[in-house]
């Protein structure tokens, strides 16, 4: 992990962002889908943009906590008791700040260094139907790392895009929703 966040590309456009590429070796990788917990395993992740006609979410979650790794059944377990601490651990948070760190600073200031954070390890299972909009991420978060896990490229085409708003060309008034948005 380390070394994938050392090796990642920054990006400041549309805002300061790295992306991984490739960062589990294949066996790893394999090693994750065949220990993905069952759907009942997850808790519904409800808000308006995963919501399906017949209410229930097409979004779901599973947090990963000592107690929710508690009720998994034990190769599952087994092998995702280990993720949480290597995942929330020191030298990641360290990692990914350095990595981050004009966009912090920016953000936090001096304040930066006293900042204390708690990472909060998910697996998120996005269901048929789900769909979310264009939105920012919430002002509570300080980095949000995602990585998908298709089991091949057939769904290449699914995942994060990102948008640049642009400003109107004429001061004083407002893009159309269709100019605002430029997907990258």
């Amino acid at each position: 992990m380390l070394a994938a966040i050392g090796a990642a590309p920054v990006e400041a456009d549309p805002f300061f962002h790295l992306t991984f590429q490739n960062v589990f070796p294949a066996d790893v990788y394999a090693a994750l889908h065949e220990h993905l917990p069952a759907d009942d395993a997850y808790e519904e992740l409800r808000h308006r943009d995963a919501l399906r006609p017949d209410g229930s979410s097409a979004r779901l979650h599973l947090i990963l906590t000592p107690q929710s790794l508690a009720r998994l059944p034990e190769p599952i377990r087994a092998f995702w008791t280990p993720i949480h601490p290597a995942l929330s651990a020191p030298e990641v948070k360290t990692a990914l700040f350095a990595r981050h760190y004009p966009a912090l600073f920016r953000r936090f200031g001096k304040n930066l260094k006293t900042l204390e954070v708690e990472p909060r390890i998910s697996l998120i299972r996005d269901l048929a139907g789900y769909r979310i909009g264009i939105h920012q991420d919430i002002r509570e978060k300080v980095i949000t790392t995602q990585f998908y896990l298709p089991k091949d490229e057939s769904r290449a085409h699914i995942g994060t895009v990102f948008y640049r708003k642009i400003e109107a060309s004429i001061p004083g008034t407002r893009a159309s929703k269709d100019e605002t948005e430029n997907r990258l």
